[in-house]
């Protein structure tokens, strides 16, 4: 009877000790503070935002760095209405890119977890976020950034491997990947049609033709010290040079400054400077103008919404219209 007693209570010690461990890191997990990475992807819709809220990074690390413990979302947004849904199973994702002219929309998005096999995953989002695949990456390589051309058939990615950073292309949804030697020390990569993809590496942007199954370098594009490949703009290069924006090769506009926040989508583009985001049309007129916060990031772009999305210190996103600024949407915020 003594026995049986003893047994119970040490069970039920066992039990309170478990219960007491479980409450410590439910609570320590409720105090970590959380923060959204700049990595903010846009669909080529502008309905749906791929977004990465991290709670641990590396030692000595910022939130722009990227997080080593996080959770990936899809945002809907759809009719002034927002939706958060989490992606299972996503930690420390490095890149993400939506895929063009699919539905329901895909985003595709790679990983690197500690102590794990990289990975790279692809989910459908409709009424639900589902997996599409998840597939092990081949041993040593990351892939840091990646873009998919107009048509959404080819897939061009910075990888790193034991070489350095290089452009791989994927012609098979990332099964495989033809890593090339040609060097991409930036993480931009633009394309203007279906074979033809801009890359920068260093002081030069180098024109590739990715058509017919076959990678071909062209030759340099633009060359300069403080270049910066931004976008595509109605198929035409968009990049900087120092102070000046540049559409292929004319100068589209002249900022009191070097920028590195810029974007360009379809019509249109956003940069800011002096406490400003500035939208500019095609031809380089100013077209709108907005007062930010110096801890304010750009971080998204829509053409086809006339929004821009905002990053507000590393905690909220929002979203407001370049036509009517009156038209302001907290989008997602963390506490």
């Amino acid at each position: 009877m003594v026995k049986r007693i003893i047994s119970k209570v040490v069970i039920a010690i066992v039990l309170l000790v478990i219960l007491t461990i479980s409450v410590v890191l439910y609570m320590v997990h409720r105090r970590t503070p959380h923060f959204i990475s700049p990595l903010v992807m846009l669909s080529p819709s502008g309905q749906e935002l791929g977004i990465i809220v991290g709670s641990l990074w590396r030692k000595g690390a910022s939130p722009s760095a990227d997080p080593i413990e996080s959770q990936a979302y899809v945002i809907k947004l759809e009719d002034g209405l927002v939706q958060a849904k989490s992606i299972s199973g996503t930690e420390a994702v490095l890149a993400m890119a939506w895929r063009p002219g699919i539905s329901p929309p895909e985003l595709f998005a790679a990983a690197s977890p500690p102590g794990k096999p990289n990975h790279l995953f692809a989910v459908s989002v409709s009424d639900a976020v589902s997996t599409k695949f998840s597939r092990i990456l081949p041993s040593g390589l990351i892939v840091g950034s990646m873009i998919w051309d107009p048509s959404g058939n080819t897939l061009a990615a910075r990888v790193l491997d034991d070489k350095g950073f290089h452009l791989a292309i994927s012609y098979d949804e990332g099964k495989t990947f033809s890593i090339t030697d040609i060097a991409c020390s930036d993480g931009r990569r633009v394309w203007t049609d279906n074979r033809t993809l801009y890359v920068q590496d260093g002081n030069d942007i180098l024109e590739i033709d990715v058509g017919d199954g076959k990678i071909r370098e062209k030759g340099t594009f633009a060359s300069g010290e403080d270049i910066f490949l931004v976008g595509n703009l109605d198929g035409r290069v968009v990049y900087t040079l120092g102070d000046e924006i540049y559409c292929d090769d004319k100068l589209l506009y002249t900022t009191s400054r070097k920028v590195k926040q810029i974007l360009a989508d379809g019509s249109y583009l956003a940069f800011k400077e002096d406490g400003h985001v500035i939208t500019l049309d095609d031809r380089g007129n100013v077209i709108h103008k907005k007062n930010i916060d110096d801890d304010t990031f750009l971080v998204a772009l829509s053409s086809a919404q006339k929004y821009v999305f905002l990053l507000k210190n590393f905690k909220t996103i929002e979203r407001y219209s370049f036509v009517d600024s009156n038209k302001v949407l907290t989008v997602y915020q963390v506490k």
